[in-house]
């Protein structure tokens, strides 16, 4: 049950907009690409998406949605993605990260190594 004097902070507030506006990004990406789209309407599981693909060949791809976050590393000239890794969950189900980044807008599907 949802109290009445319940508060967001706005860093909280401003996060789960920019977790939002990337969700909505790759639904439209997998939308374009003939997927039907169905969401995870609880902020719990392993996959934010699932996507249907029904030809030519069919295809259930399931996508966990992360905002793409970068740090320079000591001696380098480019800053580097900063990688997350699946939960062993994740792994079993054939879950792939896309990251997107917030400034642009970008989507960077990761290549899982098994």
């Amino acid at each position: 049950m949802i109290q009445d004097n319940h508060k967001i902070s706005r860093n909280a507030a401003s996060s789960h907009l920019v977790g939002n506006t990337a969700e909505t990004l790759v639904k439209l990406d997998l939308l374009n690409k003939g997927y039907f789209i169905y969401s995870n309407d609880f902020a719990h599981g392993p996959a934010d998406i699932i996507a249907l693909k029904p030809e030519p060949n069919p295809e259930v791809l399931m996508v966990d949605v992360k905002t793409d976050s970068k740090r320079l590393l000591k001696d380098r000239k480019k800053p580097s993605r900063i990688a997350r890794l699946r939960t062993g969950t994740q792994k079993k189900l054939g879950v792939v990260f896309a990251y997107v980044d917030p400034h642009n807008g970008n989507i960077h599907w990761a290549n899982h190594h098994t």
